[in-house]
């Protein structure tokens, strides 16, 4: 049986066994997202999916219940609480935590300079475009540039990397509270991406498989950049999202939940729900 409950910043799917065992077993998994109800949607088959490999692994429960919230806060205190049992995350939305990552998402693009392939991460950088003011920019940050030398420039990101332009503000001595003179937060990457090739930005905060200096590495990369940007900065690889636990959940559940997920992604059949996930596949993280 299948229901729909509609919150105000979470939305729920529930799969119940029709056949109970004497104890009430329910395992809740929440998955962050900016739409809770879209992802809901999108993920209608996975509480049963999970369900079906859960059985084939002999863990015993009545009910899978699957939860999407755009609060992080809710999120971590359902986990602490017990409310939850798995939360699927991006870490840098999660930030600093007790919570155990027990499964990365491994993406198909090798998003690194050195090609180191590791697809579990991937990486941010800060490019110039070939404007006037990017080209007088790009020459004084091959010598000593400051957060001044920023003013003259139209600085753009995505709303989910403005804190990449404020690191990259503060390498150059900006204070904690970065104000830029001039800076656009853009929704749709796609039209961050035109103002960046068509000059309307000087300098922004992109993934770096997205410029066309790397695009030999993610031919098929459709978002690529080409109009002749350059690399000013390379961020820390970051880890995609992952599979996050409370550090007392219950083993054989976390081991099953896994499981469950790598099977999952292993069948063809099942690409729809990586793809409303966004993952390709799934790791256990190293030791």
């Amino acid at each position: 049986m299948k229901k729909m409950i509609i919150g105000i910043v979470a939305v729920f799917l529930v799969f119940t066994l029709s056949s109970c065992t004497t104890e009430e077993k329910e395992i809740t998994i929440i998955v962050y997202s900016k739409n809770p109800q879209e992802t809901v949607s999108n993920l209608e088959d996975l509480p049963e999916l999970i369900a079906n490999e859960l059985q084939a692994l002999g863990y015993e429960f009545n009910r899978v219940v699957l939860q999407s919230s755009d609060d992080i806060s809710v999120i971590q205190s359902s986990l602490d609480n017990g409310l939850a049992d798995m939360a699927i995350l991006n870490p840098v939305i999660l930030g600093p935590t007790t919570l155990v990552r027990v499964l990365d998402v491994s993406m198909d693009e090798i998003n690194h300079p050195a090609g180191d392939e590791d697809q579990t991460t991937y990486q941010k950088a800060i490019v110039v475009s070939p404007t006037v003011a990017g080209n007088a920019f790009q020459t004084l940050y091959e010598g000593t540039p400051t957060f001044a030398d920023l003013d003259t420039l139209n600085v753009c990101a995505t709303s989910d990397d403005e804190f990449f332009a404020d690191e990259f503000a503060r390498s150059l001595g900006a204070t904690t509270a970065v104000t830029f003179t001039n800076f656009t937060t853009y929704i749709d990457k796609d039209e961050f991406y035109k103002d960046l090739e068509d000059g309307s930005c000087d300098l922004g905060v992109v993934t770096l498989e997205d410029v066309s200096m790397y695009n030999a590495l993610w031919d098929e990369n459709e978002l690529t950049i080409y109009e002749g940007l350059t690399v000013l900065h390379v961020f820390e690889p970051l880890q995609y999202s992952g599979f996050y636990v409370h550090a007392d959940a219950e083993e054989l559940l976390v081991q099953s939940l896994v499981q469950s997920f790598i099977q999952i992604s292993a069948y063809s059949t099942n690409q729809d729900i990586l793809d409303a996930l966004g993952h390709d596949s799934y790791r256990i993280p190293n030791e």
